[in-house]
């Protein structure tokens, strides 16, 4: 009798450890800024969507007059994140891991009719936050 209830209350220990990775965490974040490739300066009105493996769907956020954007209070898991505004072309980041910090991600966007020589490259940079 005794191990049967070793057995039931490791199993109890498992099932709340599993529960409680896929909690939403208030720490837990997408941050950063879009600017232009070319002239560098921050971009407005870029929508960006963030999809997770989760069934809680998709997030949308668009940056503020600086370029700036903040996605809180998103559950742990893995995300793919897609920046779009009109006349640019899209950027999607796939598999970015957010466990129990924030992510600072910032980007760069280039027009629809640069070419891949004119065109800086993205900048992507990871901070934790």
């Amino acid at each position: 009798m005794k191990t049967f209830l070793l057995i039931c209350s490791l199993f109890s220990l498992n099932a709340i450890c599993i529960a409680s990775e896929k909690i939403a965490c208030t720490d837990c974040s997408f941050t950063g800024t879009v600017v232009d490739g070319v002239t560098r300066k921050p971009m407005a009105d870029v929508v960006i969507t963030a999809k997770g493996n989760t069934a809680a769907g998709e997030q949308k956020v668009v940056t503020d007059q600086l370029g700036q954007y903040k996605m809180q209070w998103m559950p742990t898991g893995t995300y793919s994140l897609r920046f779009e505004k009109e006349n640019y072309k899209s950027i999607e980041k796939k598999n970015i891991s957010l466990k129990k910090s924030g992510i600072k991600l910032n980007i760069e966007l280039s027009e629809e009719g640069e070419t891949e020589e004119d065109y800086h490259n993205m900048l992507l940079k990871i901070d934790f936050i």
